[in-house]
């Protein structure tokens, strides 16, 4: 039998997606405890779609508005609310393969000790051109072809499974916890974006972090919840990223630079990437990296007035305090 797993799924505002998401989670080989869906949505009409999947698959689905708060807060909602002794997250863009949870439960079966304390898939559809890794290696900002180890920019590569089961020190997109995970750590809700990848590596700390290649889905990838403004969309994922480096990264020269480094990476990617594509949206892409930078720069700033006050005052202090949540 073992572990019971519930399911926590965050939405905002994708009906067909959660539609395609939901289905694939009610026709797992191994059925969940319990799916909990926290909707964001201003639609009207998710709680509608909701209550007649489940009346359709005859599986009790489990629905919680949030009314304030993002992302973050809602994977804290989802997790109080979840009974099983793993909770896993899955996010409304993606399909997952019917055993996927199955694989993902044998891996905490397997695990006596209680070792292990997360556990993640494996997207099936993602690629990412040779040029585009090497560039993003070159600059320091994520790439494939790693086990998912921290870089001196704050930045993660992205592990790339073989053909078996291996260590991380990070999850991202549909990531797995034990239960008591969540009694001494919990979503960091200063993070509008990087919540998953900051919050997994945190329990790296205490647990073990695994990848399957086994348990597979689809991400779709699709717009942001809601639609939403590129340009205010990039904005704060530049930010965060800064604020998780604020966080987590020691204050060193080396650190410094290859942060500056990879921030100036992002600009001249996101700059190419409009020359060639002169598209509207890529150009706000590329405002919001700017505008995301230029508010780093103010914060930086700040810290650098405060230098004869108290270091209580300075925005590292200030974020570094907040790592642990228990």
């Amino acid at each position: 039998m073992g572990l019971d797993l519930s399911v926590v799924v965050i939405t905002k505002d994708r009906g067909e997606d959660l539609i395609e998401c939901l289905e694939s989670i009610v026709n797992q080989t191994a059925k969940p405890l319990e799916v909990i869906i926290v909707d964001a949505s201003k639609e009207t009409n998710t709680k509608d779609l909701i209550a007649s999947i489940g009346q359709r698959k005859k599986f009790p689905l489990k629905y919680i508005p949030q009314h304030r708060g993002g992302i973050a807060s809602a994977r804290n909602i989802g997790a109080k609310a979840a009974r099983g002794a793993v909770i896993a997250f899955v996010d409304d863009d993606t399909t997952l393969k019917t055993d996927y949870l199955e694989r993902i439960k044998e891996i905490y079966d397997k695990d006596c000790g209680e070792l292990v304390g997360g556990v993640a898939g494996v997207p099936s559809n993602e690629t990412v051109s040779a040029v585009q890794n090497f560039l993003c290696k070159i600059f320091m900002i994520s790439y494939h072809g790693s086990d998912g180890r921290l870089l001196p920019s704050g930045y993660f590569t992205y592990y790339t499974p073989a053909a078996s089961v291996m260590r991380v020190w990070h999850l991202g997109v549909n990531m797995s916890f034990r239960r008591q995970v969540f009694d001494t750590f919990k979503f960091d809700e200063m993070f509008n974006y990087n919540e998953d990848v900051c919050f997994s590596h945190w329990v790296s700390r205490r647990y073990y972090l695994v990848v399957t290649p086994y348990a597979r889905f689809i991400h779709k990838q699709n717009r942001p919840g809601g639609g939403g403004d590129p340009t205010y969309k990039y904005m704060r994922r530049t930010y965060d990223h800064y604020k998780f480096f604020m966080v987590e990264m020691n204050w060193s020269l080396k650190n410094n630079l290859f942060f500056i480094w990879s921030q100036l990476g992002h600009i001249l990617g996101y700059s190419i990437l409009a020359a060639i594509h002169p598209r509207p949206v890529n150009f706000k892409i590329l405002r919001g990296v700017i505008e995301g930078n230029l508010m780093i720069f103010r914060d930086l700033r700040r810290a650098l007035s405060l230098r004869n006050r108290p270091l209580s005052s300075s925005p590292q202090t200030h974020y570094a305090s907040r790592r642990m949540v228990s």
